[in-house]
């Protein structure tokens, strides 16, 4: 295992190069295809599978909001936003971060400088225009002398190491940079279209804005808090899957079914059991993702009442097949129905009546349940990666343990 130090100075050099034609897209990435500046910043147009519009919404003046995504994770409804995006990357790799200390207590906790002192901010090892740039960090705890003005780049630690202690370990951080002078608010909710999606109220802090350093410079973050990923002995950051339900259109085209994603905890067909949860029962993955479609037969249909008429109204004009539902189910109120919605079956069973909705055991909602109601062939894998942090877990905010927590779970 590498010392923090000689980590960083391996952090770009010695690792296998990005494929020829892999493309990265960061938030400012976003911020130029908005504002037109794609073709000046050689930014090429975003894949079909992710359009603009389902990573930022723009209010115009280089003010924006990221835009929520609801999935099911096994079996549970959670949220999600997306900030980096990769095509053509066989893997990435976790890169350190440093945070400045004053001290470690007796139980070897950081004593973290106070935020309004400049010495708090932590210094990025690869920024945003690196084609090795990840928002995935191993964090590195660093003493400082108590004199010390502080350091602002990884150079300017390397260059001292040999006055300074060793660093420390203090787990996996998630934090997406940016460089461009930008506004970006709170999530887009808009629960007409999407009735999957949590409330304002349900939804975690997603907006830890803060300022770092990059080489000497500042750079601007958006922190996701700590422990969604791990990383192996190669730094490879792990990936789990994140599934796109869809279905054979008229044309023999494959097109999404429209509700939300299906989250996994592990490669498909492992068999591997989730990835540790935290005290909050929430889950410690899903930071990276992996997207796979799932072809599904021609018999399954997707909840979508007459009580939400939009959303049902968009999926018909995208020739979704839709369940036909009884008068049972048609005739309760949106409240009754509200948590099925969204939800694909492959069998008409679920859709008879209340009973047989509330019931219903057939539901696509889980990696589990996909795997043991499908052949292996209905799973494609893309080659597209994404940052797609939780932001809402089964009704409850998720968690972001302050930057000080340390996590000895996330690496080998």
């Amino acid at each position: 295992m590498l010392t923090g130090f000689a980590w960083a100075a391996a952090a770009g050099c010695g690792l296998p190069a990005p494929p020829s034609a892999a493309r990265l897209w960061t938030l400012d990435s976003y911020a130029a295809l908005y504002e037109g500046h794609a073709d000046a910043e050689k930014i090429p147009p975003l894949p079909a599978a992710t359009p603009a519009d389902m990573l930022l919404a723009s209010d115009g003046g280089g003010h924006y909001r990221l835009v929520l995504r609801p999935t099911f994770d096994e079996g549970y409804l959670a949220a999600y936003v997306t900030t980096d995006l990769w095509q053509g990357f066989d893997q990435i790799w976790v890169q350190p971060l440093y945070v400045q200390v004053a001290d470690f207590s007796a139980t070897g906790e950081p004593q973290l400088f106070p935020a309004s002192d400049p010495r708090s901010w932590p210094i990025f090892s690869v920024g945003p225009k690196s084609r090795f740039y990840s928002p995935y960090w191993a964090v590195r705890y660093v003493k400082i002398p108590a004199d010390s003005p502080g350091y602002r780049s990884v150079t300017d630690l390397l260059n001292d190491r040999q006055r300074l202690p060793p660093d420390r370990p203090g787990g996996a951080r998630t934090a997406s940079l940016f460089q461009s002078d930008l506004t970006i608010d709170a999530p887009v909710i808009d629960r007409d279209a999407d009735p999957d999606l949590p409330t304002p109220d349900q939804v975690g802090p997603t907006l830890t804005r803060g300022q770092g350093y990059l080489d000497g410079a500042p750079i601007n973050f958006l922190d996701f808090g700590m422990d969604q990923f791990q990383w192996d002995t190669h730094r490879v950051v792990a990936e789990v899957p994140l599934y796109e339900l869809t279905f054979r259109d008229t044309d023999g085209s494959l097109q999404p079914f429209g509700g939300p994603k299906v989250s996994g905890f592990g490669p498909p067909f492992s068999g591997r059991l989730p990835q540790p949860y935290s005290q909050a029962t929430q889950p410690r993955y899903g930071g990276y993702w992996r997207m796979y479609t799932v072809e599904l037969p021609p018999q399954a249909r997707i909840f979508a009442p007459p009580q939400f008429p939009q959303l049902r109204d968009a999926l018909a004009g995208k020739h979704v097949p839709i369940a036909d539902l009884g008068p049972d189910i048609t005739g309760r109120s949106a409240a009754e129905v509200a948590k099925y919605v969204g939800r694909v079956s492959t069998s008409s069973d679920c859709f008879t009546d209340f009973a047989a909705l509330t019931n219903c055991q057939l539901w696509l909602t889980s990696q589990e349940k996909l795997e043991s109601e499908l052949d292996i062939t209905a799973f494609t894998r893309t080659n597209l990666t994404v940052t797609c942090p939780f932001v809402s877990y089964m009704g409850v905010p998720f968690h972001q343990p302050s930057p000080g927590t340390t996590a000895a779970a996330s690496s080998p």
